[in-house]
């Protein structure tokens, strides 16, 4: 049997990152977006399907295959999760044959190990038969899983991976963040209106059933509202709903600005149907809304880019906008506007971003575009509205700051 990269990182993925937990998250490197490999050799498509999304992640020294958030096995590490939550981050370097017919395990253990200073967990993953006694005595001194494929598929430890507790770059954090119910990529906001969210703690905090009171003053799907709330990290949701301390937040401006939540939960109610600017429609409640979006970290980073590209452009388009965060996020720039299913698109020969695909309005993560754009402009960050699919135009799409400084 002579598996490929894309082959035994495909099974890899399957066994380490399964789907049950929607809050699992993993991308792999985008030189596997080629559809070519060992040269002429066509990857088939259920493979590119399986390993797809695909981003460029820069772990230590260099690019993990494979880089994710997720409970892995408990056969394929030596831990309890003791130094972490219960869902590491996890980084895999795969090793195929090539051509020749050999497989370099030697630099994908010093690869894997590279990638260990800033992950919690590190697997080389390779075909069963070539595993060999040197590299199993490596990666037992590097701490580095070993994960064999066999002729049949099925996955054997050749060697458990040691949890460890770095994980410190930018990079991964990002990966964190997606992994969380604030990750950007889910579809967080049903409803793109601020007040939706808002109301969510009072409700909760109430003595009255939430369901209830959210149908009477809000909506009547309640779950909407609780799923952006839980995005903007108002409210947990599991193992069940509460306030975070930024909810608290919510309620103490609630009580401090009105007589009573149900009063509250009223002003909010006005709201119903309405196309105005939150800020403008509902001044009383422009501290609290600015102050929780700017709370996500991801407001920070565009406020910020947004303003040095600003000073540059009187009106910068969301390509402008794509191409300045690139430089300097470039993974996260992916993350938050491409579609996972475009990725392989957007890529070039070198890993770089094609730029001139920006132009296309295919390739836009409606979350970020429509949703979450409009709640900005509802807290009165940014300019203008966003636009769904059918009106939604890239070179006509502007990210301007309301307050430029």
């Amino acid at each position: 049997m002579s598996l490929t990269e894309p082959e035994v990182l495909a099974t890899t993925k399957k066994y380490l990152f399964p789907e049950e937990n929607e809050y699992n998250y993993v991308v792999v490197d985008s030189q596997f977006t080629r559809e070519t490999w060992l040269t002429d050799e066509a990857v088939n498509e259920e493979i590119l399907d399986q390993l797809s999304p695909f981003n460029h992640i820069k772990i230590g020294n260099g690019y993990p295959d494979m880089v994710g958030v997720a409970q892995p096995p408990s056969n394929c590490i030596l831990d309890d999760f003791s130094l972490q939550s219960n869902r590491p981050l996890i980084s895999v370097e795969a090793k195929g044959y090539t051509r020749a017919g050999d497989i370099d395990l030697k630099s994908g253990i010093f690869q894997a190990y590279d990638r260990l200073l800033n992950s919690n967990l590190s697997f080389l993953a390779a075909p069963l038969d070539s595993f060999d006694e040197t590299t199993i005595s490596m990666s037992e001194n590097l701490n580095i899983g070993l994960l064999g494929i066999d002729p049949k598929g099925e996955i054997e430890i050749v060697k458990k991976s040691k949890l460890l507790g770095f994980e410190s770059s930018k990079e991964t954090q990002i990966i964190r963040y997606q992994a969380s119910p604030q990750g950007i990529r889910h579809e967080s906001f049903p409803l793109n209106h601020p007040k939706n969210y808002l109301a969510y703690p009072l409700a909760l905090y109430h003595e009255k059933e939430t369901e209830v009171l959210i149908k009477k003053y809000i909506v009547n799907i309640p779950r909407y509202c609780s799923y952006g709330a839980e995005f903007l990290g108002l409210i947990n949701r599991e193992p069940k709903e509460e306030l975070t301390q930024l909810g608290e937040e919510v309620v103490r401006f609630a009580l401090r600005n009105f007589d009573s939540i149900e009063e509250a939960l009223r002003s909010l109610e006005k709201l119903k149907g309405s196309r105005k600017r939150f800020v403008k429609a509902s001044p009383d409640w422009v501290e609290i809304i600015r102050y929780t979006m700017m709370n996500y970290p991801f407001t920070k980073i565009l406020v910020r880019e947004i303003n040095k590209l600003q000073k540059n452009c009187q009106n910068p388009t969301i390509i402008d906008l794509v191409k300045s965060l690139y430089k300097e996020h470039s993974s996260l720039s992916i993350e938050l506007f491409i579609k996972e299913k475009k990725r392989e698109e957007i890529f070039d020969e070198k890993d770089n971003l094609k730029f001139e695909k920006l132009k296309d309005p295919k390739i836009y993560q409606t979350h970020t575009t429509f949703q979450f754009k409009t709640m900005l402009y509802h807290a009165g960050i940014i300019e203008n509205r966003g636009y769904d699919i059918n009106k939604f135009n890239p070179e006509e799409d502007i990210w301007k700051l309301r307050q430029l400084i």
